[in-house]
């Protein structure tokens, strides 16, 4: 069961287990990441195409396990100055 409540039913969303963003701002990464997982995979690609500084790692339930990683956007785990040594 999951703790992320889908407004349009009431009901625990089913078959997403986990939902991770990486965005400029960690609020808004928070809170994307709430959206990704109610409003589905096809919307949350669409989303991240639209907005580049988005990126998404997002998994499902397949067959009663954790199926493969769908991944949307750009993931940069490190600042661009950290990675070319100069922070």
């Amino acid at each position: 069961l999951s703790h992320v409540i889908d407004p349009r039913t009431g009901w625990p969303i089913e078959g997403r287990r986990q939902v991770t963003v990486v965005s400029p701002s960690a609020t808004r990464s928070e809170a994307l990441s709430t959206a990704f997982f109610v409003q589905g995979w096809s919307w949350t690609a669409d989303y991240c195409q639209r907005n580049p500084e988005v990126g998404v790692i997002y998994f499902e339930e397949s067959h009663g396990r954790l199926g493969p990683p769908r991944v949307a956007g750009r993931i940069d785990w490190m600042p661009a100055e950290r990675r070319a040594g100069k922070g």
